[in-house]
């Protein structure tokens, strides 16, 4: 499994898609009593619980309730001690190792950040990395030496733009110089990893740059550029999740910060995102979800509650997120359903624990609610 992902690694989609698909056709059509084994194939680590920059789409950064920022707004950080046996515990309890996916709040702001990526890495296991990229030039020398497998830097465009996003005025140069870095010492150690891809989530403020965008990153020499439209619960999302499933949960709009989807102009954001896949041909760029049309972008944005292709959610069944107290969701921006604590409960206890089962048990018999259609989950 491991040489497989780090084999494909050229392309950002390859883990969360193939995570997802691996086992879908069993693990979904078997009764909770039946699933002998653990399936799990990514745990997320949210290490802390705060961040150095103030992005407008983000719940954190605007200070904004919601599930996503009551998810990862515990307070506390991870015991490195905890979390290596914990890592330990999961090793021991699959066939095969998990994806160790490194990506709350901000990574980099965690004090043993190089330690643990050390030691993952000495299990043999994938791992991967998402930060804002403040940091980077701090820890580019250490992850290359780690040969950590993949990082994912968020950048939102182009210079002003970015910055006027995330609130933080040298923001974007920092990142920059930071990526810059690593692919210089790459070249110097004659090394592949870590693979470098620019996060980029689409939003009222930036949806006119993304060619811009991704003609400067091409040209840094990065490995590729991951669009993102905005994941979001609105109103509409909420209420009617609400008056079909509020008895098992109930939500409220979440992870919007202060963005107004429904204003992006579709036709632009069409024009721009035909005009990327234009140039890059299906290479170095890619989509989530993959849509160009307008009509399906208007429906995006507009008919928030409507789902675009499936509607089934098969993350419990393949992910877990660790939060910065240790409690364990289903993920970052799902419903904050506690499975454990990985300070007072083993893997096998987690995962197959009451509220875990009871949580696919829901899924299976509904497939997804009006809450999930705009969660990369879904997509």
């Amino acid at each position: 499994m491991i040489e497989k992902l780090m084999h494909g690694l050229n392309n950002p989609c390859l883990v969360e898609d193939w995570l997802k698909r691996r086992y879908y056709h069993v693990i979904y059509r078997l009764p909770p009593n039946k699933l002998n084994s653990p399936h799990c194939q990514r745990i997320a680590l949210s290490l802390n619980s705060i961040c150095n920059l103030k992005c407008r789409m983000c719940d954190i950064g605007q200070r904004r309730s919601g599930e996503f920022y009551k998810n990862v707004t515990n307070g506390g950080e991870l015991s490195i001690d905890t979390l290596r046996l914990f890592i330990e515990d999961v090793v021991n309890s699959v066939d095969n190792p998990p994806v160790i996916a490194i990506n709350g709040t901000e990574p980099l702001l965690y004090p043993h950040i190089a330690d643990l990526i050390k030691y993952i890495r000495s299990k043999n296991i994938m791992c991967e990395l998402t930060t804002n990229g403040y940091l980077l030039q701090k820890f580019a020398q250490d992850l290359v030496k780690i040969q950590l497998p993949l990082i994912n830097i968020s950048i939102h465009g182009p210079e002003s733009i970015h910055n006027a996003i995330v609130g933080v005025p040298n923001s974007f140069e920092k990142s920059y110089r930071g990526i810059e870095q690593i692919i210089e010492m790459k070249s110097k150690t004659k090394s592949k990893f870590p693979k470098i891809f620019v996060a980029f989530t689409i939003s009222d403020a930036n949806y006119q740059y993304l060619s811009e965008t991704a003609t400067i990153f091409k040209d840094l020499g990065v490995d590729g550029i991951k669009f993102t439209h905005l994941n979001f619960v609105d109103n509409e999302m909420a209420q009617s999740h609400n008056e079909k499933y509020g008895w098992f949960y109930e939500v409220k709009k979440s992870s919007v910060g202060s963005t107004t989807p429904c204003s992006v102009d579709v036709d632009v954001l069409s024009d721009e995102i035909k005009a990327v896949n234009a140039t890059y041909q299906g290479k170095f760029v890619y989509f989530s979800p993959n849509i160009d049309r307008s009509d399906q972008i208007w429906q995006y944005y507009h008919k928030s509650s409507q789902f675009i292709g499936s509607k089934k959610c098969v993350v419990p069944w393949t992910n877990m997120q660790v939060l910065s107290n240790g409690d364990v969701i289903p993920a970052s921006r799902c419903f904050h359903i506690k499975y454990g604590n990985i300070y007072t409960n083993t893997f096998n206890e987690i995962w197959f624990g009451q509220n875990a089962m009871a949580f696919r048990d829901f899924l299976r018999k509904v497939g997804a609610t009006p809450a999930c259609s705009r969660c990369c989950g879904i997509f």
